[in-house]
């Protein structure tokens, strides 16, 4: 008690001591920037970070899986989008414990090509720099056809479990599973949370009648996969199905 009544003494004491703070201003333009300061190192700052950097260069640099071709992003339909939807739609399908009807991926977040040969972690973090959340939202079927337009618009977006055909900016004969879509049936979509805002026109998804947010990573969704596939002595691969499907 005695320790409690002391530090509440200090306080009120320090309380009451404060002064009014001085305003001080500094006259910018009398201050001489030297530019050749620039390029010396800070050698003790390196010293201490170089051990961390180390480490994380390794860590980094692992080999974490083979891919079978050169995975690359583009519309309407590629490679690497169809991989990185299938990727979502089967963790989500995990996460929940049965089938996820719809993966999304939008085609400006993934930030890199997935090499032939090995992959390394640093390349899944290359891929997916941000740490967008894998979140799983369930909509109408109404609001499917609604987002599968906004796809049109864009020229396409990385889709699994979802199809259709592009006519100009508008999707037709969108099929789920290659079954009609009906109106009011709920599907569950696997993205992120980034796209379940509603952005890169994706605003039916902030439609949505339940949401789960998963708590894991984009990214760790990706790392998950390529390492399932090592562990089945498989390299990852993935080509064009038509899933989009230009008219």
């Amino acid at each position: 008690m005695k320790y409690l009544i002391s530090s509440l003494c200090l306080l009120l004491a320090l309380t009451t001591c404060v002064k009014q703070p001085v305003k001080y201003q500094a006259n910018l333009d009398k201050i001489a920037v030297a530019s050749w300061a620039d390029s010396l190192p800070d050698t003790g700052y390196e010293q201490v970070l170089a051990p961390y950097k180390q480490s994380l260069d390794e860590q980094m640099g692992s080999t974490i899986g083979e891919a079978a071709q050169t995975l690359s992003a583009y519309t309407p339909e590629s490679p690497l989008s169809n991989w990185a939807a299938d990727a979502l739609r089967d963790a989500a399908t995990s996460f929940i414990g049965q089938p996820a009807d719809i993966g999304v991926v939008n085609m400006g977040g993934l930030r890199c090509d997935i090499p032939q040969g090995t992959i390394t972690l640093r390349r899944m973090f290359e891929l997916m720099p941000f740490d967008n959340q894998l979140t799983i939202v369930w909509l109408k079927g109404k609001d499917i056809v609604d987002l599968c337009q906004g796809f049109a618009r864009f020229g396409g977006q990385g889709v699994s479990g979802l199809s259709f055909t592009l006519s100009g900016e508008q999707a037709t004969n969108i099929r789920i599973h290659g079954q009609e879509v009906h109106p009011e049936q709920e599907y569950s979509i696997s993205s992120n949370d980034y796209l379940i805002a509603g952005n890169d026109d994706m605003m039916p998804l902030t439609r949505y009648t339940k949401r789960v947010d998963t708590g894991m990573t984009v990214r760790d969704a990706f790392i998950n996969a390529v390492k399932k596939a090592t562990q089945e002595g498989k390299a990852i691969d993935a080509k064009i199905e038509g899933r989009i499907i230009v008219k």
